[in-house]
C-alpha cells in the first residue's frame, strides 16, 4: 500500500528557519482513501515576515495574528497523520509528494521542530519527497515542448496540462496549490 501526502504550505519567506508557515494544505490518498485537509496557523514570536511572501499568498498581518496557536495547528496536523500514519513502524509512512517538494519538506522540518517534535518529522514522510516540478520537466522534455511554457511555476505548467482552476479557487492556497500537484503528477506518472 503506498501511501501519498500531495502538501503545500504558504509561508511568511523563504527561509525554514527565519520565517514560519502560515497555511498547510493537501491531500491524503491510498487504497480507497482519499482525504483533503487544510489548516491555518500563526507564526511563532520570532518568525520574521517578508512582504513579498504576503503579496503571493494574499495574506496580511492582520490575517496572521487571528489564526490559531502554531502549537494548535501542529496539534490537529499530527492527529491527521497519525489516523494515517503509524509513526512507531518504520515501514508506515507517506510519499511527501509537491509541486517544489523540497521547499515545503524544509519548512514542515523546521515547523516540527519549532514545535519541539525532532524525532518524529521523518517517522511520517519517506525521504527524499517526490517534486511533482522535475517530473513534469522531464516529460515536457520527452515532448519537446518546453518551448510552450513561459516558465515553470505552477500556473503555467498548470495551464500546459490543460487543467483549470475553478472559479473559486486561487493559486497560493496550500489545498488548491496541492491539488494542482496531484493532477500534474497524474499526468506524467500513467
Amino acid at each position: 500500500m503506498q501511501k501519498e501526502i500531495f502538501i503545500d504550505t504558504e509561508t511568511t519567506g523563504l527561509d525554514p528557519i527565519k520565517n514560519g508557515i502560515i497555511e498547510i494544505g493537501g491531500v491524503i490518498r491510498y487504497d480507497k482513501v482519499y482525504e483533503e485537509f487544510n489548516f491555518n496557523c500563526c507564526i511563532f514570536a520570532e518568525d520574521e515576515i517578508t512582504a513579498s511572501a504576503l503579496e503571493i499568498n494574499g495574506y496580511t498581518e492582520e490575517d496572521i495574528i487571528t489564526f490559531p496557536d502554531p502549537l494548535d495547528t501542529y496539534t490537529l496536523f499530527i492527529k491527521l497523520l497519525d489516523k494515517h500514519i503509524n509513526r512507531y513502524d518504520p515501514k508506515d509512512k507517506a510519499y511527501f509528494i509537491g509541486f517544489g517538494a523540497e521547499y515545503d519538506m524544509k519548512f514542515l522540518r523546521s515547523w516540527f521542530d519549532k514545535n519541539d517534535e525532532k524525532p518524529f518529522f521523518g517517522s511520517y514522510f519517506w525521504h527524499p519527497p517526490i517534486d511533482v516540478s522535475i517530473l513534469a520537466a522531464q516529460y515536457i522534455k520527452n515532448k519537446q515542448d518546453r518551448t510552450k511554457l513561459a516558465n515553470f511555476k505552477l500556473k503555467s505548467v498548470s495551464n500546459y496540462f490543460g487543467i483549470k482552476l475553478e472559479t473559486n479557487e486561487k493559486l497560493h492556497s496550500a489545498l488548491i496549490d496541492a491539488k494542482l500537484a496531484m493532477k500534474i503528477y497524474n499526468i506524467v506518472t500513467k
